[in-house]
């Protein structure tokens, strides 16, 4: 047989082949490119004040974390989101606007956060932590905020100003926390971590705490504004809370001052709020509103 018959052959079955290949492989391209593609899972950015080196870059975060055994790196970049969810009053104007940037941002990181989680990593970090220390405070803030053991984590928050004004621990006292920096215990920033705090839970331990805890100074004018607010938004809970007729004279006191009941044409808030309340179905609550008409009477006459 000529040799130009198995030339011609061989190129007629390669050309065979390649039409049968092509023929199985377009197919499949289109139905590649047309399906759905799955996208790629989103990276979180870690920010630079997550870090050691970057921690000074926003101020909430600057804070040694003075623990006990000492903590990971992993660990210590989870307090620093812990401490600029807490946040850090009094900051120049020119720090306003990342210190503000960093708590929204970490309560993203924490809302995206399953509440086991939290308490998983959270718990050990804070149990690591020395009491006092504004990093340990931020940390009870965070479980308590989550929902996780939320008393014994609220009532965390709110010793931080005994510890400060009253009972420094000596492991504080031998660490220099005076020398740490601004708000180094956390109290400033109590009263704005009690008012999240008592939106969340109504919490008669949490507000009779902070009823009971020192305060000065600009401490004292954020307690009254706070627990006289909270009266407004939520009497019938703090009422219950503060029964007690000590508790009741402060309450008096922290409601007028924040009510406006001193001025003729505002005034009056208390009064009215008292007034639905004493028509309320709840006998207690009746009883409890009536006892502290009497002692709100006595404080609106002393001025």
């Amino acid at each position: 047989m000529p040799t130009t018959y198995f030339k011609t052959s061989r190129r007629l079955f390669r050309i065979g082949l390649a039409v049968a290949l092509l023929s199985v492989a377009l197919p499949n391209h289109a139905i590649a490119n047309n399906a759905p593609k799955t996208p790629p899972a989103k990276q979180t950015k870690v920010p630079f004040w997550t870090s050691d080196a970057g921690a000074h870059t926003v101020p909430a975060t600057d804070a040694s974390i003075l623990s006990s055994p000492s903590l990971s790196k992993e660990d210590r970049a989870l307090v620093r989101w812990c401490l600029a969810r807490y946040g850090l009053p009094g900051v120049y104007a020119d720090q306003e606007v990342v210190e503000r940037a960093a708590e929204r941002a970490a309560k993203r990181f924490f809302d995206r956060m399953p509440s086991a989680e939290i308490a998983r990593r959270l718990t050990p970090i804070r149990k690591a932590l020395y009491r006092g220390t504004r990093a340990y405070t931020s940390v009870s803030f965070v479980l308590a905020y989550y929902g996780i053991d939320f008393e014994k984590n609220a009532l965390r928050v709110v010793e931080s100003l005994s510890l400060m004004i009253l009972d420094k621990p000596s492991k504080l006292k031998l660490a220099g926390l005076a020398s740490l920096g601004q708000d180094s215990g956390g109290a400033e920033g109590v009263p704005a971590a009690v008012t999240k705090l008592y939106a969340r839970n109504q919490s008669a331990s949490l507000l009779r705490a902070y009823l009971h805890s020192p305060a000065d100074g600009t401490l004292m004018e954020d307690k009254c504004w706070t627990l006289g607010g909270f009266f407004l938004k939520y009497p019938a809970q703090v009422l219950q809370a503060a029964a007690t007729p000590r508790d009741m004279e402060s309450l008096a006191f922290y409601a007028y001052e924040v009510s406006d009941d001193h001025r003729r044409r505002r005034g009056r808030k208390v009064w009215r709020i008292l007034d639905k309340l004493e028509g309320d179905n709840d006998a207690i609550i009746v009883r409890l509103a009536k006892r502290f008409r009497k002692v709100y009477a006595r404080e609106v006459a002393e001025h």
